[in-house]
């Protein structure tokens, strides 16, 4: 069932932006490891807590934002 836009809501942006991102799972964007640990949450910009991801062999922190148009933005 489609969502109206009224009902899309910043937590159900950041889902939908994970399962598109990774498919076949979380891996590092720099030395493409599939060794990745949960590294806490970064805070949205009206409050929404957004995991942040680390890689166990090159220690890059990232989140489902990073490498993507919405790296450097306030939205979704």
């Amino acid at each position: 069932m489609q969502k109206s836009i009224i009902e899309f809501t910043e937590e159900y942006c950041y889902e939908t932006l994970e399962k598109a991102c990774w498919k076949n799972g979380i891996f590092c964007y720099p030395c493409k490891s599939k060794g990745i640990m949960k590294d806490g949450t970064d805070e949205s910009t009206i409050g929404v807590k957004v995991r942040r991801y680390k890689c166990k062999q090159c220690k890059n922190t990232f989140t489902v934002k990073t490498n993507t148009i919405f790296e450097n933005t306030k939205v979704p």
